[in-house]
């Protein structure tokens, strides 16, 4: 009597493979996750920033009695990005305020 085994399962070349494909992708991926992981986290502190910046306009304003407006009136699109590249260029300024 003949016995017949059908195959189940991987053999390890196969199984060495797709570790080595899933090495390679992760490490192509990883370097561009850590990038945009980085940039949300320094545009939340500049937006932290700017939010505090702008309530201390506002109560400087209330003080002296004049008109509450928003710091928003007074920058620009322009004017908060060159905030953005300052406190860039200087990030202790971020755990400052």
């Amino acid at each position: 009597m003949k016995k017949i085994f059908k195959k189940f399962g991987f053999t390890l070349a196969e199984i060495l493979i797709v570790i080595g494909i899933i090495g390679t992708i992760s490490i192509m991926v990883l370097p561009t996750l850590k990038n945009n992981y980085e940039e949300h986290v320094f545009e939340s502190r500049a937006k932290a920033t700017y939010n505090i910046l702008q309530q201390a306009v506002a109560r400087f304003q209330s003080i002296r009695l004049l008109q509450p407006c928003l710091f928003s009136s007074y920058l620009t699109a322009s004017a908060f990005r060159s905030f953005c590249l300052f406190c860039r260029d200087n990030p202790a300024l971020l755990h400052v305020l």
